[in-house]
C-alpha cells in the first residue's frame, strides 16, 4: 500500500473549508493521522492538547511549512478559531495501564483508564456538538480496539491476534464501553445526520502492540503505523450514514462486538 501517493475517496469534504479535529495527536498513530491528512487533503486539522509540554513533534510540522493547514489548541479554543464549525472528530486520545494479570488490577488504575478512554471521548464529543451542527457533514470516529470486542476476547482474539485477552482489564473494558458509547450515540444522533463509528487501528507496531507480543503473542505486530493510518483514513473518508454505529477494522471490514 502506497501511503504517500494514493488519494483518499472524498465522501468527507477534503477541501480547505473542512475542519477535522484530532485528539491525542502528539505522538504515534495520532501524529501520523495529522501528517497524512495534511499530505493527502487540503483540510484544516486541529490538534487538541491537554499538556502543552508534549507537542514538540507537532511544532516541528509548523517549522516544516504546514502551519497554515493545522493548528494546536485546547478544546475550548476551537470554537473561537473555527466558528464556521467542525466536520469530523477523531477521538484518538487514550491511555493504558501496565500489562498485568486482570485480577491484580488496582481500583485506582481501573478508574483512571475508564475516565480517560470512555468519559473523556464522551465529554469531547459533547463539547463539539454545537460546532458540528454548523456543518452538513458530521462524522465522529472513536479510536477503539479489538481488545474491546467481547466475542474476540472469549475466543482469545481473531486468529490468535489478541494475546491481551487475559490482561489489561481496564483497557479492554474501556474499549468495550467505548464501543457501547459509539452505538448509543449513533442512535441518539442519527436524526441529526451524524455518522458515529468505532475504528480499530489493527495490531500496530506501537508500544502497546509490542507489549502484546512480549506478554505472549507468537508473532510480531504485522502493521506499521503508516499502513494502519493510510487504511484508517480511507475508511474515514469513505464513511456514509449506512455505517452509522458500526465497529470497523482499519481495512474497512466489519468487526464483531
Amino acid at each position: 500500500m502506497d501511503c504517500h501517493v494514493s488519494k483518499i475517496p472524498q465522501l468527507l469534504p477534503a477541501d480547505a473549508e473542512a475542519v477535522f479535529v484530532i485528539t491525542g495527536a502528539n505522538r504515534g498513530i495520532g501524529l501520523e493521522q495529522v501528517r497524512q491528512f495534511i499530505e493527502k487533503t487540503k483540510v484544516h486539522v486541529v490538534c487538541t492538547v491537554r499538556k502543552s509540554s508534549k507537542i514538540d513533534h507537532l511544532k516541528s510540522f509548523a517549522r516544516q511549512g504546514h502551519s497554515k493547514q493545522f493548528s494546536i489548541a485546547a478544546a475550548e479554543q476551537v470554537s473561537k478559531a473555527h466558528p464556521q464549525g467542525v466536520d469530523m472528530l477523531l477521538n484518538n486520545a487514550g491511555t493504558q495501564e501496565s500489562v498485568t494479570r486482570a485480577i491484580e488490577t488496582s481500583g485506582k488504575d481501573y478508574a483512571a483508564v475508564l475516565a480517560a478512554n470512555v468519559v473523556g471521548p464522551f465529554l469531547v464529543t459533547k463539547h463539539f456538538l454545537p460546532l458540528f451542527m454548523k456543518k452538513k457533514t458530521r462524522v465522529i470516529v472513536n479510536s477503539s480496539s479489538i481488545c474491546g470486542s467481547i466475542s474476540a476476547t472469549v475466543k482469545g482474539g481473531i486468529g490468535g491476534e489478541n494475546p491481551l485477552a487475559s490482561v489489561l482489564l481496564p483497557y479492554n473494558t474501556s474499549k468495550a464501553a467505548l464501543n457501547m458509547q459509539t452505538a448509543v450515540l449513533a442512535n441518539d444522533l442519527k436524526e441529526d445526520g451524524f455518522t458515529v463509528v468505532s475504528l480499530h487501528p489493527g495490531w500496530v507496531r506501537t508500544d502497546m502492540g509490542n507489549a502484546a507480543q512480549e506478554f505472549g503473542g507468537k508473532n510480531a505486530p504485522p502493521l506499521d503505523v503508516l499502513t494502519s493510518v493510510a487504511g484508517q483514513q480511507k475508511v474515514i473518508m469513505g464513511l456514509s450514514q449506512k455505517q452509522n454505529g458500526m465497529f470497523l477494522n482499519w481495512d474497512g471490514t466489519k468487526l464483531d462486538w
